[in-house]
């Protein structure tokens, strides 16, 4: 109903209908149920339905504290690794109920377990909303942990409408949504899936800090920023330990020149407590890091004393020893760079060892990044649109401007942006149009532009469709005076998909039966991947009863898999008047990029005929969709879409590995002839990090290539084998390394 369908738009929604209203994990498989019943449902949801983040926009009694509830989220996600569940915080932030005004009315129950997150209320300028429930718990824990955009919400709701919500309903599946695509980018760079305690590590310490400096009962460790995380994920910014009772260990954090902040974190998923625990915390460790010169520096530390009031709930966090949570964040602003001892303690480890993650992040002196537009976007003219950044702290403001010529001049936005500012509502010209447009912010001698150029044209209005005759219909629109050319979207079963170009502002489309169909049209500048943006998508049904004229019929067309190539076969009749066939191929389900595998002339009778190709230029891992257009005179029409996975874990025949469990060495034994003879193995550790990698030439048939393993420790590893010409993934399998 109305919230469900608001909350799961806002973690899946896929544009169709409105292209300004998409989820934040758009393609997401999403499963609904009810209330609290995915908490009944282990392991099945987790082994069975591969569930990985659960989003609950629900609320429990006020600041219930930990209770049983709160045990059983730390217990699944002990137990289930992977998993991850999102807590609205409640919207109980100017009530009393944890007998103090603001403060202590967390509504949970669930949400108030350690290794859970819980997700407080921002305005769409980083402003805390006053209803958004607010920490501490009653063991003085930090909720929430972070925040997002949860005012003025827009999103879906039943009969294909919209609605405007406000509150931590609408901020936690942000947040779940946004943890689906860091989750996803682990699983791209590691081809395993991650540890939510990882995840959650990387969100919290990447987060901005809002309100008062360190986290807070508020805001938590801040907003939630996707780029900084990501750039976690994709440069390594982490690392693993183990631990027990006394144990102090070690590690090396290096600080590279020029930062202006550092960030370290240390997370560990905590052993669940006894119900009405007055401390939760089980496992105790406490981090602290010194330089060359030993100095100490130590955690953040919130003390609210032992009789918290307003007051003290709302003080700045501290430098201190933590012994109440389950993350610990020392932060350094202008630290000197070079070698660091970061010192983790296992103070007190009744339920050990206790694995801990440990995550860093460093901001530069002087930084900038602009974060939106970077590229690729579509704007309409005299629209407004919000341009965000992230810069280090400055007391100097920014200056912004635009280009419509890829940066050969430039024209002011404003140049007296508050420096405390990361954002700017910006009035898109009514006159631009521009295929090569740029965003810059600047400050002082600093700047950054948007990675490539995003597109500015008028979007078509008055989209209207009707029946041309019985499964023909046509779709006119008012264009835009600069487009050189229009294509036309259908929905189909997930994504609205290209069916038409054309010059004019109309096209008929054939073959579309008597079911209801979505369309929507996009203006284009030349060159042709310089695509405005889709209009509102526009719904019709086809009644006519008049019969077509003949054109070509398309039987079929079907793409698959044969050896190391994947098969396209189309058959056609009445195919007289073709000009030509036009095999397309693209990495998004919406062909954004396109690339031309093969153009066929036809053969013009009318006929039944078949055609194929093979397309031999694959890359392991990718999803590939394939579709066939056919060119008319004065206009041109698509197929339906194929769907290809290339996944090479499958051709395991290739290789065999000797021993397994192995010692000081493993084999590779070659079963076939590959490509050109040469390959490269990596091995990769479980949480997906490369420990070796070895280039080997001339492979022969039975030949076995020996690979030392004296730099591993006990545990298991995957072995992957890619071919060096084609990259593609032969051979994957798991060992254990058992000394």
């Amino acid at each position: 109903n109305t919230h469900g369908d608001h909350t799961s738009g806002i973690i899946t929604g896929a544009g169709n209908l409105n292209p300004l209203v998409r989820g934040n994990a758009r393609g997401a498989l999403l499963r609904v149920y009810d209330y609290y019943a995915p908490y009944n449902l282990f392991p099945s949801i987790y082994n069975n339905d591969s569930v990985r983040i659960v989003s609950h926009s629900l609320g429990q009694t006020c600041n219930s504290g930990y209770n049983s509830n709160a045990r059983t989220s730390d217990q699944l996600i002990r137990t289930y690794p992977k998993l991850m569940y999102v807590h609205s915080s409640g919207n109980s932030g100017g009530s009393s109920c944890g007998g103090l005004v603001g403060f202590r009315t967390i509504t949970g129950g669930y949400k108030a377990g350690k290794n859970v997150i819980t997700v407080g209320n921002l305005s769409t300028i980083d402003v805390i909303d006053p209803s958004s429930s607010r920490g501490p718990l009653p063991d003085g824990r930090i909720k929430p942990e972070i925040t997002s955009v949860g005012a003025s919400v827009n999103s879906t709701q039943p009969n294909n409408t919209f609605a405007v919500f406000s509150g931590t309903s609408m901020a936690c599946p942000a947040i779940a949504g946004s943890l689906a695509n860091l989750y996803q980018c682990y699983k791209t760079k590691n081809t395993v899936e991650p540890e939510s305690s990882l995840i959650k590590a990387i969100a919290l310490n990447t987060a901005d800090d809002l309100g008062n400096v360190g986290p807070d009962f508020i805001y938590g460790y801040g907003r939630i920023n996707i780029r900084k995380a990501v750039n976690s994920i994709e440069n390594v910014k982490y690392f693993i330990g183990s631990i027990t009772t006394g144990v102090s260990n070690t590690h090396t954090i290096t600080i590279p020149p020029n930062v202006a902040n550092a960030k370290v974190m240390v997370y560990w998923a905590d052993k669940e407590a006894s119900a009405g625990a007055a401390k939760s915390l089980v496992n105790n460790l406490d981090a602290k890091m010194t330089d060359v010169n030993t100095t100490e520096y130590l955690p953040w530390v919130l003390d609210i004393t032992a009789t918290p009031d307003e007051t003290t709930c709302d003080a700045p966090a501290i430098k201190g020893i933590d012994s109440i949570n389950n993350m610990e964040q020392i932060e350094l602003d202008t630290p000197n760079a070079g070698d660091y001892t970061l010192t983790v303690k296992g103070t007190k480890v009744p339920n050990g060892p206790q694995k801990y993650y440990v995550v860093y992040e460093y901001t530069y002196v002087n930084e900038i990044v602009v974060t939106y537009p970077i590229g690729g976007e579509s704007f309409n003219v005299s629209e407004s649109q919000r341009i965000r950044w992230d810069a280090s702290k400055s007391i100097e403001n920014f200056a912004l401007q635009y280009s419509l010529n890829n940066g050969t001049s430039w024209t002011n936005i404003s140049t007296s942006v508050p420096a405390d500012r990361r954002y700017w509502d910006w009035s898109v010209p009514g006159s631009a149009t521009s295929k090569s447009a740029l965003l810059k912010v600047s400050r002082g001698t600093a700047n950054d532009i948007s990675d490539t150029t995003f597109v500015i044209v008028k979007v078509p209005t008055t989209v209207v469709v009707t029946d041309v005759c019985v499964g023909t219909t046509k779709v006119s629109w008012t264009g835009s005076a600069t487009a050189t050319e229009y294509d036309v979207f259908r929905l189909e079963e997930k994504y609205m998909q290209l069916a038409a170009t054309t010059t004019l502002t109309n096209v008929v489309l054939e073959n579309q039966g008597t079911d209801i169909h979505w369309y929507a049209v996009r203006a284009k500048l030349a060159p042709t991947n310089a695509n405005g943006r889709l209009t509102i998508a526009v719904s019709r049904t086809n009644t006519s009863t008049i019969t077509c004229p003949l054109a070509v019929k398309l039987i079929s067309f079907n793409a698959a898999l044969k050896n190391n190539a994947v098969l396209l076969t189309w058959k056609v009749t009445n195919e007289e008047g073709m000009m030509n066939y036009i095999i397309e191929k693209s990495t998004s389900p919406t062909f954004n990029n396109v690339e031309i595998v093969a153009q066929i002339k036809p053969t013009n009778n009318l006929f039944e005929h078949q055609y194929q190709i093979e397309d031999n230029n694959l890359k392991a891992y990718t999803t590939i969709y394939y579709r066939l257009k056919m060119v008319e005179q004065g206009k041109s029409l698509f197929s339906n879409i194929q769907t290809i996975k290339i996944d090479k874990w499958s051709s395991n025949n290739n290789f065999s590995i000797s021993p397994n469990p192995a010692n000081t060495f493993v084999g590779l034994i070659a079963n076939k002839i590959v490509a050109d003879g040469n390959i490269i193995i990596k091995i990769y550790n479980e949480i997906g990090v490369e420990v070796i990698s070895k280039n080997i030439t001339k492979i022969g048939v039975g030949e076995k290539y020996l690979i030392p393993l004296t730099s591993l420790s006990n545990g298991n590893y995957f072995v992957n084998v890619f071919d060096v010409k084609s990259n593609l993934l032969l051979f994957k399998q798991q060992i254990s390394v058992i000394k």
